[in-house]
């Protein structure tokens, strides 16, 4: 069957000098893999790499094959990010949040979280200022779609926020995965942040590793095989 979807470019593996394996997720099929020609010089080239950049936008025919397969039929842009491609920082930080939705997100399709995606990279690559704490406003709004959202309903001030049980406490638990002082008292001004009031919220350099390793740590709890990001080295080094 001939499915027709956008889709977002997670992941690019190359199989060998003449193919590589495409990790896309779609709107109508969910997480997907198939194979493209790999062209290493010339216009071809530069094509694939704009086309299957990190978290690029694309328009997909798609057939579906038996076994769960599906063999791509054409891809083309969605829409022009140049802001992704231009800006090392933009760039960098599409790399990691690639990487981590290939990581968190499942097979299936889920049209609420494809299109709340689609429009956060829009955002990223258009977007001027609060830019820096794009991952850590995506990571944890996105909780509330792959169902872990923090509860704060018991939230008060002083509270600790216990990460396996993802709500606050006011008592210290058996186990070290709990935050507090201003580590807990952050994470409803995290579920706040959205692209058009991310620009109101500042963190310093090194408040933005520490939350960051904190919610990498909240995904290892809730995200079967989720691990540390290959690619936070790099963010690492971009943000130093």
């Amino acid at each position: 069957m001939l499915v027709k979807t956008q889709g977002i470019v997670l992941r690019t593996l190359r199989l060998n000098d003449s193919r590589m394996l495409v990790s896309v997720y779609t709107r109508q099929l969910g997480r997907v893999d198939y194979g493209v020609p790999l062209r290493s010089s010339g216009r071809g080239a530069a094509v694939t790499r704009r086309l299957y950049h990190p978290l690029s936008l694309v328009e997909l025919e798609l057939r579906t094959q038996p076994g769960g397969r599906v063999k791509m039929v054409s891809c083309q842009m969605g829409e022009v990010l140049s802001g992704l491609t231009m800006s090392p920082t933009k760039a960098t930080i599409a790399m990691f949040v690639a990487e981590v939705l290939q990581m968190a997100l499942g097979e299936s399709a889920d049209e609420p979280t494809f299109d709340y995606l689609w429009q956060a990279v829009r955002w990223l690559d258009a977007g001027e200022q609060g830019v820096a704490s794009f991952h850590l406003m995506l990571m944890m709004r996105l909780t509330q779609f792959l169902g872990f959202a923090p509860d704060l309903s018991e939230w008060y001030v002083g509270s600790m926020f216990d990460l396996r049980e993802a709500q606050f406490v006011g008592r210290l638990p058996q186990h070290p995965d709990c935050l507090m002082g201003a580590e807990a008292a952050v994470i409803p001004t995290l579920l706040r942040m959205t692209p058009a009031n991310m620009h109101h919220f500042r963190f310093t350099r090194e408040q933005r590793q520490q939350l960051l390793d904190r919610i990498i740590r909240y995904y290892e709890i809730h995200v079967a095989g989720f691990r540390v990001p290959k690619s936070l080295a790099i963010m690492r080094e971009i943000y130093n």
